[in-house]
């Protein structure tokens, strides 16, 4: 096939903010109209989404507004899935928008490396607010969040994970749709899922999504509480971590307690414990400042930013270890996330 039906799902949840430069991306793309489909999942907004996707429907055949009853993030992919008609299936968030040859870059990576299940590419994390500029920079370093490919990969290869992945079809027919209990880190456990059954992914950073990320410190704090806390779950479910580095945090956490226990204790635990802080101190902010400096946002804004991210998927993970390994329990309210 040289251009196949594409099909891009879209969860959607209150994003009248973003909706409407997100679908402008995707119907810029130098793909064929006629031979892309848009799906967006709507969970019931009630702040103006609905209207705004309904008008796009009326201006561009290629866009389609589906319902969601179950508002959460896997239900709305697998509606979308299900109903989708494309040979590519791709998964995409209302907060981001598309490179013009996003859609042409995936399928010719598609074409090139049959062995692969699905494609991803780079995701540039931007903010409007100067808080959500520090969040987005800090969003963007190794010391912040490791060494994925996504947020920092500078050569195509095969990768561990995928973001806003584009998958073949027939993915979904052999290996199962997005598990819908996962409402947090859904992606991240399908993609483990295909790599424990041998399957490859591939990473090229000419594939460019820009998304607007947390504008605050305690969206943002939530948002990787969650992330640390239903990891726990994905290593339950698949039974293998998608990287080591995802227990870097969790680590930290728990070291950053014993240390903080010593303080008080005298002698060379103390010196111990605050030997751990003081180096803590120094690595975040040695890692920051650079970027701080080239970004233009203020350092302890960025460094405040970088130990959120540790210090909220830490706990998280330490919480889905004691919730879903020694209770063998399920998540309460306070872990189940909205459909964004």
């Amino acid at each position: 096939m040289d251009q196949p039906l594409i099909s891009v799902i879209i969860p959607s949840y209150q994003e009248a903010g973003y909706i409407d430069r997100c679908l402008e991306s995707l119907t810029r793309c130098s793909w064929p109209e006629d031979r892309l489909e848009i799906l967006v999942v709507d969970g019931g907004s009630t702040d103006g989404t609905p209207g705004l996707v309904r008008e796009w429907e009326r201006r561009h055949p290629s866009v389609r507004l589906l319902p969601n009853p179950d508002r959460y993030v896997p239900q709305a992919l697998n509606r979308g899935i299900c109903a989708s008609r494309g040979d590519v299936v791709i998964f995409m968030g209302a907060h981001a928008e598309a490179a013009p040859d996003w859609l042409e870059l995936v399928w010719e990576d598609l074409r090139q490396h049959p062995e692969v299940a699905g494609v991803g590419g780079a995701w540039e994390i931007v903010g409007a607010s100067p808080a959500g500029k520090a969040i987005a920079l800090a969003q963007s370093l190794p010391i912040g969040v490791g060494g994925n490919s996504y947020r920092n990969g500078r050569r195509a290869g095969y990768a561990d994970t995928i973001v806003y992945g584009a998958y073949r079809r027939e993915v979904f027919e052999r290996y199962g749709l997005i598990d819908e209990e996962m409402v947090r880190d859904q992606d991240d456990e399908f993609n483990i899922r295909l790599l424990a059954a041998g399957v490859r992914l591939w990473f090229d950073p000419r594939i460019r999504v820009q998304y607007y990320g947390r504008g605050s410190y305690r969206h943002l704090w939530t948002q990787y509480y969650q992330y640390g806390f239903w990891k726990v779950r994905v290593w339950q479910k698949v039974g293998r971590l998608g990287s080591w580095r995802q227990l870097a945090p969790m680590a930290f956490v728990g070291a950053g307690l014993i240390a903080l226990a010593c303080l008080p204790l005298g002698g060379s635990l103390t010196l111990l414990g605050a030997a751990f802080w003081a180096l803590y101190a120094t690595v975040v902010s040695l890692g920051t400042l650079p970027a701080a400096i080239a970004g233009g946002s203020r350092w302890p804004a960025v460094m405040a930013a970088v130990v959120i991210l540790h210090a909220a998927y830490g706990i998280g993970f330490w919480e889905g270890l004691f919730r879903f390994g020694l209770l063998r329990g399920g998540a309460g309210r306070a872990h189940v996330a909205p459909n964004r």
